[in-house]
């Protein structure tokens, strides 16, 4: 390489190389007496490469050149910011020495070849590691040293590395990609049901997809095979089809899990409560501890001809005759609190008014009290209610509403587990136990306010 001149005079080692690009005059007259001896600093324009650069960022990119970390006809800024250390060339595109960081990246022209994104690769050279201990700290599919683990996270976080799901679907034929189908996300029951489900799929590695069916069997199938298109590996669905109603061919294509489902389903999994034991808990403690003799039911109407009994009518019916009562009215309008209201103005405007009502769901609780507001009687003292579902809105009434209260995060942890770990051998139906939380709504108690329960 052709020197610069005067090189030897300026003190510097190594000086008497520099690269063959690099302005004579530039060199010998700045560098000796702005950058060595820090006369003063300014800018000078290199017309040759068409960049501004200052003269102490020119004198370092030259310093580069000459030790070959840098390779071609190379201009480099050696500034402070991410953008002072962008490049100009003449041809080949630019060159680099070693992965950009993230912020460097974004700095370049968009039709740069070095704005693509980093890969595995740049990472296990950022990190000084194998690209198979990069595949194991990103996948967690093995153990690897707190040393190794940190400067691969470290590498990831300045190159703004980001695994190419993609590929590893078509490697792996998984796509980490879960579908949820609920009838009606405005409901707080199912909205609290699929949050749990999302940070349980999270913590399995997992993303998912939340849809609504609005009860309708047609969007359900509809939605079930746009899923099925996108490659999910798997689908809980709060189906409208219940027990073991026929279902259509497009259940089999995919793994499924049915979840507030009151019994099993032939060939496939199933989660829910056990709604008739918890219905005749209410029943007893209505009638044991608070001598109610007229229990009615306030419901939504069943889906269809074919639907099996409610199981939650069910225990109610069978509680009150283990009691020795008379079975009550039932009002079967809907599940909305609206429906509530309109149930406490039949059921307690009738020439029986009853002592209590169960609510089969929260909705229909929350209507009830503000029903029995509005003709002017109060709960407990004209009618007990308690209801079923335990969301946390319950604890918002006045008075606050006593509830069958739902396992909802152990029931998702387990509708997660069971999807991921998809076996279609075993169809098993999963049963869990609610709890009952007594509150003023039914005579029970401190009438004092308490502080609102967190989210769990």
């Amino acid at each position: 390489m052709p020197g610069c001149g005067g090189a030897a005079r300026s003190g510097v080692p190594g000086d008497s190389q520099w690269h063959e690009e690099c302005p004579g005059n530039f060199c010998r007259a700045r560098h000796r007496r702005e950058i060595i001896h820090s006369a003063r600093r300014r800018q000078e324009s290199c017309t040759r490469f068409r960049t501004t650069l200052r003269n102490r960022d020119h004198y370092a990119a030259c310093r580069r050149c000459r030790a070959g970390r840098l390779s071609g006809p190379v201009i480099a800024h050696g500034g402070q910011r991410p953008s002072e250390r962008a490049v100009q060339i003449t041809d080949g595109g630019p060159r680099y020495p070693g992965p950009l960081t993230a912020k460097e990246r974004n700095h370049l022209p968009d039709e740069s070849p070095a704005r693509k994104q980093p890969t595995r690769n740049d990472v296990a050279e950022r990190a000084k590691v194998s690209t198979a201990i990069v595949s194991h700290v990103v996948t967690g599919a093995k153990r690897v040293s707190p040393e190794y683990t940190r400067r691969v996270l470290a590498a990831i976080d300045e190159l703004g590395y980001r695994p190419n799901k993609n590929a590893r679907a078509l490697r792996t034929g998984r796509t980490e990609v879960l579908a949820l189908l609920i009838p009606d996300v405005s409901n707080p029951y199912y909205a609290e049901f699929a949050l749990q489900i999302e940070i349980a799929a999270s913590e399995r590695g997992h993303v998912l997809i939340t849809a609504n069916t609005h009860d309708d069997p047609e969007v359900e199938l509809r939605l079930l095979r746009e899923m099925g298109s996108r490659n999910v590996d798997g689908i809980i669905i709060a189906s409208v089809f219940h027990g073991n109603q026929p279902r259509p061919p497009e259940y089999g294509e995919i793994p499924t899990l049915l979840i507030d489902a009151f019994q099993p389903a032939d060939g496939l999994p199933t989660i829910g409560l056990n709604a008739t034991e918890s219905a005749k808990t209410i029943v007893q403690h209505l009638a044991e501890v608070h001598r109610c003799v007229s229990i009615a039911l306030a419901m939504g109407p069943s889906s269809g001809p074919t639907d099996p009994a409610d199981p939650r009518k069910i225990g109610w019916a069978e509680a009150l005759t283990a009691a020795g009562l008379p079975m009550g009215q039932v009002s079967a309008l809907g599940w909305t609190r609206e429906d509530g209201r309109q149930a406490a103005k039949r059921l307690l405007t009738g020439p029986s008014r009853p002592d209590a009502i169960f609510a089969a769901s929260d909705q229909i609780g929350i209507g009830l009290i503000r029903g029995v507001a509005d003709l002017g009687l109060r709960v407990p003292e004209d009618v007990k209610v308690i209801s079923y579902d335990g969301t946390l809105e319950t604890a918002f009434t006045v008075p606050r509403l006593t509830t069958l209260q739902q396992p909802i995060q152990e029931m998702a942890r387990s509708a997660i587990d069971t999807i991921i770990d998809y076996t279609p051998q075993r169809a098993l139906h999963t049963v869990f136990q609610g709890e009952l939380v007594l509150r003023e709504s039914c005579g029970c108690g401190d009438p004092t306010p308490k502080p609102i329960p967190k989210h769990p």
